[in-house]
């Protein structure tokens, strides 16, 4: 590895038997090789898996349908893959409770004069409760799950500090033993 110039003064001038051959001034420049191709490697940050992109899901169009009666599955439009799909435990206690409220609300009778709309209305606030009370109950099962696992780690980094703490008091042992043994 050289760290300065080489002293190419001292090489000229003094007498020797090599010399340096005169170089041949060419014509034309020369261009350096260049392939008509290059590999060049490229690395991302994704995986292949992580690439492929949504199921394709079309929109919903269907023919002779009876309003009074529409199918289930103009009730299940929202769900699309990742949000909602494919389904866990969750959506489906959701989607069944969804059918239990349709029945219920078959069941009334139609709307025609103030008794029948006070019984709507009580039909609604009764399912708003009943909607409140669910959601309030996952709420809490969310917030029970989060402390559990903040209560797991915890006692995890708790541990590993007592490991730490225990070592560093058997060094110190140690280092202390060694010194009254030496003097």
């Amino acid at each position: 590895m050289f760290f300065e110039n080489p002293k190419t003064k001292t090489l000229l001038s003094c007498d020797s038997k090599f010399k340096l051959a005169p170089q041949p001034e060419l014509e034309f420049p020369v261009e350096p090789y260049r392939p008509k191709f290059k590999s060049i490697g490229v690395q991302t940050q994704y995986r292949d898996s992580e690439a492929q992109t949504d199921p394709y899901s079309p929109k919903l169009t269907l023919f002779n349908v009876d309003e009074n009666d529409p199918p289930e599955i103009l009730f299940l439009q929202h769900l699309t893959f990742g949000n909602g799909l494919p389904a866990t435990n969750k959506e489906i206690v959701r989607i069944i409770r969804a059918r239990e409220r349709r029945e219920e609300a078959k069941s009334l009778p139609p709307i025609t004069d103030d008794a029948s709309t006070n019984i709507h209305k009580k039909f609604l606030e009764d399912q708003e409760k009943k909607d409140f009370l669910i959601k309030e109950k996952e709420l809490e099962q969310i917030m029970n799950d989060r402390l559990e696992d903040f209560q797991i780690k915890m006692i995890a980094k708790n541990n590993k500090n007592e490991l730490k703490m225990q070592s560093r008091m058997n060094v110190s042992k140690v280092r202390i033993l060694f010194y009254k043994k030496i003097h």
